[in-house]
């Protein structure tokens, strides 16, 4: 249990005299954590680009100080307010309005409009620095007022530890431009902004309406499943200052006479920071304002008004000078300031023209009151502290009085009779007289931290009156389970001659492991409310003073044994699968596979949950270990498993390739069986060349298509593999025989069933019965005879043409298939000149060659294959129309270079070079 909050020193003050007579100064130090705050600039590019909406969380944010708060918006007010232009924020206008309400000075209770920053932090640590993701501005028409608090409804961005700021009243803009994203909680913690009044009627302007104040959450999650609301306290980041001067010597017609001038403060700081400056703060440098003239001003110094008791008051930004030598109240002066600081510590400076008698001259007298937290040493300024000085003049120095030095006596002297002035609370309306309070009162915050059973915390203050303690907040139930006072009882405490000091004592709800309790992590709080009564005529109570005290109560992480499914021992295959881990806990906790996946279960209400993670697969011959490691809270456990590696327990082909494999090939499926991904297949010819390969799944047949052998006269012998662990293994092989077609390495292969002889009509019904047989067969055209004629010396052996006339398809004139008019071209072989001749039989076109040949593309399993050093690709013409003339003849020889009855007819020419 960790206890929060500033300290709070009780002191008086007062100063012997020098020489004789006597001046008595009391003060009193009020500390309160109540803020209000004042925008000075309008509310224009307030808001980063935010968080996508489905990341941003519903909050209701309770502002609380020790004191009452409130929101000055009417509903006419904001009427009014909406009316104006769009240049005009409607805060500013709220302002204005509570200004000119307000009149002689600032409203202490006003929280006028307010900034929400919101720091994501590097972790739960103390210590930990956050960096700024999200903020947004709120308008005074969205604050709302709730008894003595103000709430403000708003979205944050999910986090798992995040610090909220609130800046109220900011004295300036603090969009991305003057405040950037990314920007440090360390960095906005230094930062700090000007003050420009010169008389401190307000701050940080003589104008302002409401007093800047800031305040920090504890470091906390975000979440849908956590807390909903949370209440932060507001500090005013000002200090106040109560004079009271008392002068019976202020009837000029009465002796001595002492006409008060002048009454300032000197070395007020010119600076403020957003962290409020107290002893605790360690953000600011240890001297803060640093030591130079221009980080301090003197107010401009109050001049009339002056009576036998003048009341003053101004506002000063708070000082941090450290504590000087001196050793008693009398002391305390410029001499006794911390070393180097004389002309940075701030005090009021009283002056006045003494008249002694009414014949006498006027002499200047001034007197110095030193501020500080107690009346010897220490010369700090707090923010939030209300300073009440009451300085009564008694007498003034006699005989040889030093002009310009301490004219006004002091001595030592207790308020009403008491000891020490005890702190009360920041009081606009009250002065030194008694009133029913808390007269000390520790501390602002109680952190019972995340134990299951956590220490109980305790709440002391002295009190003047009875009292009574409530809770406010909705999640009291998460928070404490009894206190040692009972809610909303009054109680008896003390008077207003004898404080009594008291206490309660809080104990915090203890924690389980049991279904229903909320997610680990989340910070659920509180507020006490504690408040100094006195009842009324009429039987009612009437409320005195106010203090609160936050309390925290961080939800335990519970975790059970965390199980695994398939148990321990289970053999896993060597396919990728899911193991399942079950565990009952409201904390963050994962898993992992090794080899394999992570999952992560973020905290979330307790109860029992699975979930997977993916082992690899093992492609691996050999087994392998895996493990799945559960991580949760500081506790590992490990689960170790078998994975199979890869197997074959069989491998098949069919149909046997070694019963023989035809020359045009085929399909030949393999089927492996065992457990693997897939096991890369082949068939091979020798020891590189490769005919057909693929990749075969287990259990699965896979079909590799053989091609035809091409080559006419060898056979080959063909060799079926697999391969396992990088090795290829043999299935079977088989001899493949030799193929008695020829491709031409175009886009036809020629037949070698040859040679054949008769009328062109025998020629058209061969090729046509081996296309019903075979598919694909026809007689060739005209040109493709002589493209075969041209590249003729490459065929060899039987593939030759025998040197006579060739039937062709084209049609030379008459009607198709009419053996009375049909005539078609032939080409002949010996000298490769081309004529027409009847299709009918008539004795010597009887002797005609036939030679059918075959389209590559009506070839589905063969590739092509190039005639031994000849290439040749050829484009056939749509309609196997062949190729075309002006390109098969591009130099026709004409017919005056040719000799012969043959040679000179029209279609009896060849071209010397062929471009094809």
């Amino acid at each position: 249990m960790k206890q929060l909050g500033n300290k709070r020193y009780g002191w008086r003050y007062a100063r012997k005299a020098l020489l004789g007579s006597m001046v008595i100064l009391t003060m009193i130090i009020a500390s309160c954590s109540q803020s209000n705050l004042t925008s000075s600039e309008e509310a224009q590019d307030e808001v980063p680009t935010p968080p996508q909406e489905e990341e941003l969380v519903p909050m209701r944010i309770a502002l609380l100080a020790d004191g009452r708060l409130t929101v000055t918006a009417s509903s006419n007010t904001q009427q009014n307010a909406l009316s104006q232009t769009a240049a005009e924020p409607l805060a500013q206008t709220l302002g204005n309005t509570a200004q000119t309400k307000a009149g002689s000075g600032p409203d202490e209770t006003l929280v006028k409009d307010a900034w929400i920053l919101q720091f994501e932090m590097e972790s739960s640590d103390a210590g930990a620095d956050g960096t700024l993701v999200y903020r947004k501005y709120v308008s005074g028409s969205d604050i709302y007022q709730s008894n003595t608090m103000v709430e403000i409804s708003t979205m944050l961005s999910q986090s798992d530890h995040a610090i909220i700021v609130v800046v109220a009243n900011a004295p300036e803009s603090l969009n991305a431009t003057n405040l950037p994203d990314g920007t440090k909680l360390s960095e906005f913690r230094k930062r700090t902004f000007d003050v420009t009044a010169t008389a401190g009627t307000s701050l940080p302007d003589d104008a302002s309406t409401a007093l800047p104040m800031s305040g920090e959450s504890v470091n906390m999650p975000i979440s849908l499943i956590g807390a909903q609301s949370f209440a932060l306290k507001l500090t005013r980041l000002v200090a106040r200052m109560n004079l009271v001067l008392i002068n019976p010597y202020s009837k000029s017609d009465s002796y001595p006479y002492l006409e008060l001038q002048e009454v300032s403060i000197h070395n007020a700081p010119t600076q403020i920071s957003y962290s409020p400056l107290n002893a605790s703060n360690t953000y600011q440098e240890t001297l803060f304002p640093a030591a130079d003239a221009a980080n301090f001003r003197n107010y401009t110094p109050t001049v009339s008004g002056f009576g036998e008791t003048t009341n003053l008051k101004w506002y000063i930004a708070p000082n941090r000078r450290g504590t000087g030598t001196a050793t008693s109240a009398e002391d305390k002066s410029a001499f006794t300031a911390p070393e180097g600081q004389a002309n940075y510590c701030t005090y009021i400076q009283i002056k006045g023209l003494l008249k002694e008698t009414a014949s006498g001259a006027q002499t200047e007298v001034y007197y110095k009151v030193y501020l500080g937290n107690d009346n010897i040493d220490d010369y700090n300024l707090w923010a939030n502290n209300a300073y009440w000085a009451q300085l009564t003049i008694t007498g003034f120095n006699s005989g040889s009085m030093e002009v310009g030095y301490d004219g006004f006596e002091v001595e030592v002297g207790g308020l009403d009779g008491t000891s020490e002035n005890t702190i009360i609370g920041w009081h606009p309306d009250s002065g030194l007289e008694p009133v029913p309070g808390f007269t000390a009162f520790s501390p602002d915050q109680i952190d019972f931290g995340d134990a299951p059973t956590a220490e109980d915390g305790t709440v002391t203050f002295t009190v003047n009156s009875q009292w009574r303690f409530s809770y406010e907040g909705a999640d009291k139930e998460y928070v404490v389970s009894s206190a040692t006072h009972e809610p909303d009882n009054v109680q008896v405490g003390g008077s207003d001659r004898q404080p009594t000091e008291c206490s309660v004592t809080f104990t915090p709800k203890a924690y389980t492991g049991q279904d229903g309790i909320p997610a680990a992590g989340n910070v659920y709080n509180v507020v006490a409310r504690f408040e100094s009564v006195g009842e009324k005529e009429n039987g009612e109570v009437n409320v005195y003073d106010t203090r609160t005290t936050i309390l925290y109560r961080t939800i335990p992480a519970f975790y059970g044994e965390p199980s695994v499914s398939p148990t321990v021992g289970t053999e896993l295959s060597s396919k990728a699968q899911s193991i399942t881990v079950s565990l009952a806990s409201n904390g963050k906790w994962s898993a992992t596979a090794n080899p394999g996946t992570t999952t992560t279960q973020q905290p979330i209400t307790y109860q029992t949950r699975e979930r997977n993670v993916l082992v690899n697969a093992n492609y691996t011959w050999v087994n392998r270990t895996v493990t799945v490691t559960v991580q949760y809270g500081d506790k590992t456990k490990t689960y170790t498993y078998t994975q199979r590696g890869q197997y074959i327990d069989g491998v098949s082909i069919s149909p046997d390739p070694s019963s023989g494999i035809p020359a045009e090939g085929g399909n030949y499926a393999i089927t492996i069986t065992g457990d693997f991904t897939s096991v890369p297949v082949r068939a091979i010819v020798g020891s590189n060349t490769v005919l057909a390969s693929g990749n075969a799944s287990a259990n699965s047949p896979i079909n590799l298509t053989i091609p035809y052998n091409a080559d006419p006269d060898n056979t080959r012998y063909i060799v079926f593999q697999y391969q396992k662990n990088g090795q290829w293994i043999d299935i079977k092989g088989g001899t493949q025989a030799t193929n008695p077609a020829l491709d031409m390495g175009a886009h036809f292969i020629i037949d070698s069933d040859y040679p054949h002889t008769g009328p062109w009509i025998d020629a058209f019904n061969r090729c046509n019965t081996k296309k019903q047989q075979e598919g694909g067969w026809r007689l060739p055209t005209l040109n493709e005879l002589r493209f075969l004629y041209a590249i003729s010396p490459a065929f060899t052996g039987k593939d030759s043409f025998i040197p006579h006339a060739h039937w062709s398809s084209t049609l030379a004139s008459g009607v198709a298939a009419d053996e009375s008019s049909a005539k078609y071209y032939y080409l002949n072989y010996q000298r490769g000149h081309t004529h027409f001749s009847p299709m009918k039989n008539e004795g010597w076109n009887s002797a005609f060659y036939i030679r059918c040949i075959k389209n590559i593309s009506t070839i589905e399993t063969w590739p092509m294959y190039s005639i031994k050093n000849q290439i040749v690709e050829v484009i056939l013409r749509a309609g196997n129309s062949g190729f075309p003339e002006e390109a098969m003849f591009p130099n026709r020889l004409n017919e005056t270079t040719l000799n012969g009855d043959i040679e000179s007819l029209t279609y009896n020419k060849l071209s010397r070079r062929f471009q094809i």
